[in-house]
């Protein structure tokens, strides 16, 4: 399996790099769907270009074998599409798919061998238009997975330059230089389309792990998080009960025959117990809060009053420092 770390210039850990080849080879199948159709369209069109140039037969046989090629690439990609496979069986099918796009090149080689060898213009202009053609186009169907690249243009561009060097014709050792030149050119460029995939890829699947992760931490924090809340709610509620009986007491005392200052001082204690039964409601409100079903209510209050409340919780307080 390729190194993805080496090529995203990152430490990548190997479950991390698996996934990213299998995507990377998934591409290789989803890209293959048009090329396949235009390589076998492409290869009719230059058998009948150069029919009246060659014998008949020689260019039926290529024609067949390459129909064959095709047929079984086809066929490859039909049963991938219904096996679905899953990472660990994807570097299978990436081999069978290396062996099909190679076994093109091949046929694509030996028409670059064969039909370049003439003298007339049509064969060797059609010869290296449709090879280049082919080979430009790979770059980029093929270039997700570097080494079916780098052997589909061995393959189909090796035979043609081996057909140049055997031309005894002026300008032939340019020709080749361009040929050499223009495929290393096409493969630094799938290289660099290949590097740009392999980023991309590692970017998606870390955030993806990240996104995981998080929502793992949350539901972790909610969980640790519930019992407190669940304290709140049950213990506002047993206080409140008690709460409400020093409520009631304080208002029965407050019925009966009390002096001016004991009245005084009963109206502040239920001032004081009035306010911690708030408290108390504010601390159930606290749990609401972290379920997220806290409403907001919007009620009057008289601001004077408020301060006057607090001002009468001072005195006994200051008093029994004195004391």
């Amino acid at each position: 399996m390729p190194d993805s770390s080496q090529d995203t210039g990152q430490d990548v850990n190997p479950h991390l790099a698996a996934r990213i080849d299998g995507e990377l080879t998934r591409l290789l199948f989803r890209s293959a769907g048009f090329g396949l159709l235009s390589n076998f369209a492409l290869s009719a069109l230059f058998a009948w270009g150069i029919w009246d140039y060659f014998d008949h037969t020689l260019l039926l046989i290529w024609a067949g074998a390459f129909t064959l090629v095709t047929a079984g690439r086809v066929g490859i990609q039909i049963a991938h599409k219904r096996a679905a496979p899953t990472v660990e069986r994807l570097p299978d099918w990436r081999k069978y798919f290396i062996t099909g796009s190679t076994l093109s090149a091949m046929c694509w080689g030996a028409a670059g061998w064969t039909f370049m060898n003439s003298d007339d213009l049509i064969p060797r202009v059609l010869g290296v238009l449709g090879i280049a053609g082919l080979n430009a186009g790979a770059a980029r169907s093929l270039g997700s997975v570097r080494i079916a690249y780098i052997l589909y243009v061995i393959f189909s561009l090796g035979p043609t330059v081996g057909r140049f060097i055997t031309y005894d014709e002026a300008g032939s050792t340019t020709l080749i230089i361009c040929s050499v030149l223009y495929a290393l050119f096409l493969i630094n460029t799938a290289k660099d389309h290949h590097g740009d995939l392999q980023r991309l890829y590692n970017l998606i699947f870390k955030n993806e792990d990240l996104v995981v992760t998080l929502q793992e931490s949350t539901e972790k924090a909610d969980s640790a998080n519930r019992p407190k809340s669940d304290f709140l709610a049950v213990m506002s509620h047993e206080i409140r009960t008690p709460m409400n009986g020093v409520i009631g007491m304080l208002d029965v005392l407050s019925s009966s025959d009390l002096t001016a200052e004991q009245t005084d001082q009963v109206r502040v204690a239920s001032q004081s117990a009035d306010s911690l039964l708030r408290l108390l409601n504010d601390i159930l409100d606290l749990s609401k809060i972290e379920s997220g079903k806290l409403k907001f209510e919007e009620t009057p209050f008289a601001t004077r009053r408020l301060i006057s409340q607090i001002v009468d919780l001072l005195p006994p307080h200051r008093q029994s420092k004195e004391h």
